[in-house]
């Protein structure tokens, strides 16, 4: 038999020889400390070398709460604390006045702070006060000698720090009146009584003597000038010969003036009580035979101070 070539077999594929990784040069590592500061992670920079944005707020420490006080809560608005002052002395206290903490002479510290600063010093610019008393006019017009009840009411603008005020007053009384004419012979020709009121209103300034106050007393003085008006109310003729003398009794209006001293109490900061005497010189025609009088007046009342 005819022998066939050999097949040739394909060589056998061997498996590729891994080769070993090129070996790199080792890296040196530089120590922290030489690392460049951009590369160092901002966790490890230094506190001073962070930006100011982003440094952390400092936190004020929280006082501790003085023994008898208790701490404040969580989520409580922080309290402004008072502006630190020298301390106050014997007599006096520390109140708000337009945001500003200024000094009060006080005589009773303790129950000021409780109740409000009376402030003796302290005056609104703008003050009315209400006054009663009793007036007595002193014989010329042969008014009563007893006198009788009076009113008066004053709306007063006060200046140079209260040193200084101007005022409207209108005072009214109500007087009782008896009129005799004796002649030569000695024998009443008539004999008039009835009652008369007195109104006289008058524009006056006060100076409040400041230097002279003591504790919540101040004095003052008054001078004051204006016009009166004699209103006739009611006449009774007891004997007449003349018979125009409930004529001559009309009612007339005259002028005077008055002198007025006295003393301011502050009771609270607007409020003040006031009591004052008062001499009158007074010009009316009302009187068939007189033409002037004097007299005096003696009130006491309160004061409103408006802020």
């Amino acid at each position: 038999p005819e022998e066939l070539p050999p097949v040739e077999e394909p060589p056998e594929e061997l498996p590729p020889v891994e080769e070993p990784p090129e070996e790199l040069p080792p890296v040196e590592e530089l120590p922290p400390e030489e690392l460049p500061p951009e590369e160092l992670p901002p966790e490890e920079l230094p506190p001073e070398e962070l930006p100011p944005e982003e440094l952390p707020p400092e936190e004020p420490p929280v006082a501790e709460p003085a023994p008898g006080e208790t701490a404040p809560s969580e989520g409580s608005p922080p309290t402004e604390e008072a502006p630190a002052s020298e301390e106050t002395g014997p007599g006096e206290i520390e109140v708000a006045e337009g945001g500003e903490l200024v000094r009060v002479r006080s005589l009773y510290p303790a129950e000021e702070r409780e109740w409000g600063p009376i402030d003796p010093e302290y005056r609104g610019p703008v003050e009315l006060s209400l006054t009663l008393g009793w007036q007595r006019f002193f014989g010329e017009f042969d008014l009563q000698e007893g006198g009788a009840f009076s009113e008066s009411l004053r709306l007063s603008l006060n200046l140079l720090d209260n040193a200084l005020s101007v005022d409207l007053t209108l005072d009214h009384s109500s007087q009782r009146y008896r009129i005799e004419d004796d002649p030569a012979l000695g024998v009443a020709n008539y004999v008039v009584r009835g009652n008369v009121d007195v109104f006289q209103f008058m524009v006056g300034v006060t100076y409040r003597m400041t230097f002279l106050g003591f504790d919540y007393a101040t004095p003052y003085v008054r001078l004051a000038g204006g016009v009166n008006r004699f209103e006739e109310h009611h006449s009774e003729n007891i004997q007449a010969v003349s018979a125009t003398l409930d004529n001559d009794l009309d009612s007339e209006t005259g002028f005077g003036g008055a002198v007025a001293l006295g003393i301011d109490y502050k009771m609270a900061r607007n409020w003040t009580l006031r009591t004052e005497l008062a001499g009158y010189y007074v010009q009316n025609d009302w009187h068939p035979d007189e033409d002037a009088d004097m007299a005096a007046s003696f009130q006491f009342g309160v004061v409103w101070h408006f802020e």
